[in-house]
């Protein structure tokens, strides 16, 4: 099976770069290392375990660290710490820290290519302690210390095999999913995440939400990305690389659900500044809830129903309808 996706995939490519037929073997080696590790097989037409864990998970959830974590890491450490056998975050973290280490590393960090970087770190040139939230290969996090602030990092991929490892030796960024973020409540004036939660699987997003609002002592900054992965196919089959392409709307209507409200200040100066491919997402958070309580099923349906349909926001236009109607502030 193997050798017939990867002579698909160099059939599809030929005559492509190099980067490309990169990636659309990376992607067939994922491919079937996920099928191989977390299909299961159940009776025709009912679902499975992980798929009724996942959907129960798509509901609002307490962090499971909250009042927990006493005091920050000391590190370093390498392999995630939410690596387990049978863990879909597990697969992730060998994929990325290849995609780390082959791709990204010769690729400027996205906010700095983009030009946002040096506008967003002005607004926030008060704010000392940083968490860049999906650290990458780490370019943003010097970036932010060259700035004359504090930077700690979180990454999935090991970090102590991309070019995070100077970072990692000293202590400064850690090999985990933002699921499981490895910091005391409120301990970040600033929590930095660029182009990320794109990335997390569907099932993980309230718990990786829950964390990132739970670790900032106020402030949140995020960019996530509003399309598929130039490398994924095309609806309606499952995306690989950006798994969670939903509409900004909902991104607020989840972060309002856990007390953050959108920093209208900041959004609007970032809108009239027109960067391209970005979309942003400030939040001032640990506010008094800034939504109804009718709001979380509503934006539970809809994430429901675009795992559902595979990543098709097409689909899902009554779920959106529904939750606008419930969860404006």
């Amino acid at each position: 099976m193997l050798k017939h996706m990867l002579t698909k995939s160099a059939r599809v490519r030929r005559g492509g770069s190099r980067f490309a037929i990169f990636i659309s073997t990376l992607l067939a080696l994922y491919a079937w290392t996920h099928t191989r590790l977390v299909v299961k097989k159940t009776p025709e037409g009912e679902p499975s375990s992980d798929e009724e864990s996942a959907r129960s998970l798509l509901i609002t959830v307490k962090s499971t660290h909250a009042g927990k974590i006493v005091s920050p890491p000391k590190g370093p450490f390498c392999q995630p710490r939410s690596l387990r056998s049978g863990d879909h975050t597990g697969l992730d973290s060998e994929f990325y820290t290849k995609y780390q280490s082959s791709v990204l590393h010769s690729r400027k960090p996205f906010a700095i290519d983009k030009g946002f970087f040096m506008t967003v770190e002005k607004y926030y040139s008060d704010k000392n302690l940083w968490l860049d939230a999906g650290a990458g290969t780490c370019g943003t996090m010097k970036a932010i210390s060259d700035a004359g602030h504090s930077v700690f990092g979180v990454e999935l991929s090991d970090v102590c095999r991309t070019e995070c490892s100077s970072l990692a030796r000293q202590g400064k960024v850690f090999s985990t999913g933002l699921n499981e973020i490895p910091f005391p409540d409120r301990y970040f004036d600033l929590v930095w995440s660029s182009e990320v939660f794109e990335h997390i699987p569907i099932e993980l997003i309230n718990q990786s939400v829950a964390e990132v609002v739970r670790v900032a002592k106020r402030d949140l900054f995020l960019s996530i990305a509003m399309k598929r992965s130039g490398f994924d196919p095309d609806p309606p089959a499952k995306p690989r690389i950006h798994l969670s392409v939903l509409p900004q709307s909902w991104w607020d209507a989840t972060f309002a659900l856990y007390g953050c409200r959108v920093n209208t200040e900041l959004r609007g100066v970032l809108l009239q500044a027109r960067y391209s491919k970005a979309t942003f997402f400030p939040y001032i958070c640990h506010e008094a809830p800034v939504v109804k309580a009718e709001c979380n099923p509503a934006v539970a349906r809809y994430a429901d129903c675009y795992a559902s349909n595979s990543g098709d926001n097409s689909k899902c236009l009554h779920e959106k309808q529904t939750y606008l109607e419930l969860c404006t502030p």
